[in-house]
């Protein structure tokens, strides 16, 4: 049963971002150019994701980074996407999708399966509920929230596709993320927003 791994890592270079998923979505389908997120320092209370220093695995030795927009503000909200190069497949193909994630404030999630064989690519399956939940979605709930903060947890998810993808179609999975800066109280008050994550992706058949 061979198997195919990939890693989704975000960075600056494959992340799209805009005023809302759908959006970045279409963008990281299409491959538009430039739209890219934003490199962002690592705020000082914030927890990362980070590979074990002895990591002898398959994938690159790189640590995700913090992105968000080229701008931040209180109550901001925005649209995320990345995708996994694609998989052609002579068999019927089984797709794993492992996923962790990290937001201040919150986000929400979604993990699609596209079939990018030309013309145009097409929504196969989509392998979240139909999208994975963290936090309170409303900004205006930094006001009232108290710890431990929603800011301070790392979210994990894993899931495969229902069946067996048919053959004859080129596969690529697609992570995408509405986050959400909280309103905080007093305004002004020191108020970074990011979000960060990475998708272990199979490809198996």
């Amino acid at each position: 049963m061979p198997i195919v791994g990939q890693a989704i890592i975000v960075s600056s270079s494959n992340v799209y971002v805009a005023n809302d998923r759908d959006t970045a979505i279409a963008l990281a389908v299409s491959g538009a150019p430039g739209n890219k997120a934003t490199v962002i320092p690592r705020y000082t209370l914030w927890p990362q994701l980070i590979k074990y220093s002895n990591d002898n695995g398959p994938f690159p030795t790189i640590n995700p980074r913090y992105i968000w927009d080229s701008t931040t503000s209180d109550g901001q909200s925005r649209g995320f996407a990345a995708r996994s190069g694609g998989i052609g497949n002579a068999n019927p193909l089984t797709i794993n999708v492992n996923l962790c994630v990290f937001s201040d404030n919150a986000h929400v999630a979604r993990v699609d399966v596209y079939n990018f064989s030309p013309p145009t690519p097409v929504l196969v399956q989509t392998l979240t509920p139909p999208v994975l939940l963290d936090g309170n979605m409303d900004p205006i709930v930094g006001l009232s929230e108290t710890p431990p903060y929603n800011w301070q947890g790392i979210r994990v998810y894993k899931n495969s596709s229902s069946n067996p993808l048919p053959p004859g179609a080129i596969y690529v999975v697609v992570v995408s993320f509405t986050a959400v800066n909280y309103i905080l109280n007093p305004l002004g008050s020191e108020n970074p927003a990011g979000l960060s994550f990475v998708a272990n992706v199979d490809f198996i058949s």
